[in-house]
């Protein structure tokens, strides 16, 4: 993928956050992805084995709306505990890509911690349309948070009442992770859900496409479409279609919603889930990253894994940072405002410790490319330190319209987290 198209594709995706442009996940309309012996499997769970099933086959065909079976689980799989551990936590949701490389991004939302840090009260268990939308503009304006299709909290699903087809709305979210390497979208949402109302609505909705029930590992799942067809004529269309028209797959358990746009990437989902594949959390690189994000006490980060696209050649007398493996971005917010939270992986401490001084001269002295302002006066108080192989930057800003920079930094290159070639 040329940088234009990636940057392009990143940016509708970042600035959708901000609320009124959308997130994009289009690309190409087929995607060849990775057969499942590709990825690495786990032999164990909870000290038994289990087999992550070859295929997803139907199991249950329906005669009409009527007809629609609720996806059940036909084994034990107890709540994931580690979600607890907010934004490291949820890296232990999404599958390793299968190339030994990391998503193009991944992007990371707790909820609970996001409302905490504003004063805002989630909305009740039974809280109107109204006061849904109240509660969705309070968070778009003050927090900027955002998150994936399904959640709610994504700006072009503000007008969808899933509740009346899943069983569940934002209110029930408490946290999101979805990770990107376009076409392809993994998601999950955690919370309280009830897998069986989600059926018996699904089933009475008149207006629902009929999906197809598949299973994977013991689990069923909704399925409309075969992979990654766009159906424009059923854009928005609930209770699965996106703005693409993409239907997909999706799997309602008791503390967990799963969605990805293909059959496969359900696979993928469900057998990391049931702790038969590689997840996140097993790199230890994006674990660094999330933790340190997660120690910052940001609420809504994104992990950003094609660094390649960073680098920047810079004029002889030009001192940039030297190569990183990952960059970790968030936002904050405490009693002394909003934050900015920067996280660079290196090979080793020493390293870190070299581009700390670097990242400290461009930021008293360098300028954003992108505003053309001095970085010292959209960041008047920082501080920078080194941990372990990492370099950390957190930094204040004084004004609400700033805290979407840390991802309109990557988006646009700009020349705080630019590396020199």
């Amino acid at each position: 993928m040329s940088l234009a198209t990636t940057l392009q594709l990143l940016s509708r995706t970042a600035l959708a956050l901000a609320l009124s442009v959308l997130l994009t996940a289009c690309g190409s309309n087929q995607l060849e992805g990775p057969r499942d012996s590709e990825l690495p499997i786990r032999e164990q769970v909870g000290g038994a084995t289990v087999e992550p099933s070859p295929e997803s086959v139907p199991t249950a065909a329906s005669a009409g709306n009527g007809g629609v079976a609720t996806p059940t689980a036909s084994v034990f799989i107890p709540p994931p505990t580690t979600l607890e551990n907010g934004l490291a936590g949820l890296l232990r949701l999404i599958p390793m890509p299968s190339d030994g490389g990391y998503w193009n991004s991944v992007y990371l939302n707790d909820y609970k911690r996001m409302r905490v840090a504003h004063g805002i009260q989630a909305p009740e268990k039974d809280a109107t349309g109204a006061d849904l939308e109240e509660y969705l503009s309070r968070v778009f304006e003050e927090t900027g948070a955002s998150g994936p299709w399904l959640s709610g909290y994504h700006p072009q699903a503000t007008g969808r009442d899933d509740k009346e087809f899943l069983r569940f709305d934002i209110g029930n979210v408490d946290g999101s992770i979805w990770a990107e390497d376009l076409p392809r979208t993994y998601e999950v949402l955690t919370g309280r859900f009830d897998p069986d109302a989600a059926g018996r609505l699904l089933a009475a909705c008149a207006v629902c496409p009929e999906p197809e029930i598949q299973e994977h590992g013991g689990i069923e799942f909704y399925s409309w479409g075969e992979g990654l067809e766009l159906y424009l004529e059923r854009r928005l269309q609930p209770p699965a279609f996106d703005a693409q028209g993409r239907g997909g797959g999706i799997a309602v358990l008791d503390s967990l919603v799963l969605r990805t746009v293909e059959p496969e990437g359900m696979r993928h989902l469900i057998d990391t889930h049931l702790d038969n594949r590689d997840s996140l959390a097993d790199n230890p690189d994006l674990a660094l990253a999330a933790g340190a994000l997660e120690g910052l006490g940001v609420y809504s980060g994104l992990l950003f894994g094609d660094v390649a696209e960073l680098g920047m050649a810079s004029p002889e007398e030009s001192r940039g940072l030297d190569e990183y493996i990952l960059l970790g971005t968030g936002v904050g917010h405490d009693e002394d405002g909003f934050y900015t939270a920067l996280v660079f992986v290196y090979e080793n401490e020493d390293v870190a410790e070299r581009n700390a001084g670097v990242f400290e001269n461009n930021l008293a002295k360098g300028f954003s490319i992108y505003s053309n302002k001095p970085w010292a006066e959209l960041f008047p108080h920082s501080e920078v330190w080194n941990e372990d192989r990492t370099l950390i930057a957190k930094l204040r800003t004084e004004s609400p319209v700033n805290r979407l920079i840390y991802l309109s930094m990557v988006v646009n290159r700009d020349s705080l987290i630019v590396w020199d070639q």
